[in-house]
């Protein structure tokens, strides 16, 4: 009942409030009927051209080839009774440098050490990427090594 007192006190306070911040009426003075002593009577027209901002980004590396059919080819299912029915992904990021080789490997997702091992393995097996012409500097690339049971050797 209490609750209920309190609960209603505080509801009408707070429609109070927003009941009298409605009553405000503001005028406004017209200005139909007054003429500016200020007009200006020839209208001058820039012809400036709109600036368009272009964002353009450099491609990125591309593997030599099909990733997937290169990581099926290479993993090799980690051994051991823990691994034995566990699938998932590991999540690898590396850099990717101007002649197309892979360093700073890290795992970003882990699954489990083994795997995440296994996955580095494949990963650094690599051959070089492919990197643009207009490649400036290298490049970081985030990829996601999956292990099915289907996917992978045993």
């Amino acid at each position: 009942m209490v609750k209920r007192v309190l609960f209603l006190m505080s509801l009408s306070i707070c429609m109070e409030g927003t009941v009298t911040a409605q009553q405000k009426n503001m005028s406004m003075k017209s200005y139909e009927n007054e003429v500016r002593k200020d007009t200006i009577d020839t209208l001058e027209v820039k012809n400036e051209r709109h600036k368009i901002f272009d964002c353009w980004f450099p491609p990125m590396p591309s593997f030599p080839g099909n990733i997937q059919q290169f990581l099926r080819a290479h993993l090799v299912w980690p051994a051991g009774r823990k691994n034995k029915n566990v699938e998932g992904r590991v999540v690898v990021k590396f850099y990717i440098d101007r002649n197309g080789s892979c360093s700073q490997f890290k795992v970003l997702r882990s699954l489990n050490s083994s795997f995440d091992a296994e996955a580095l393995r494949v990963l650094k097996l690599m051959p070089k990427w492919n990197m643009s012409s207009m490649e400036r500097g290298g490049a970081w690339y985030v990829l996601p090594v999956f292990f099915k049971k289907q996917n992978v050797q045993q």
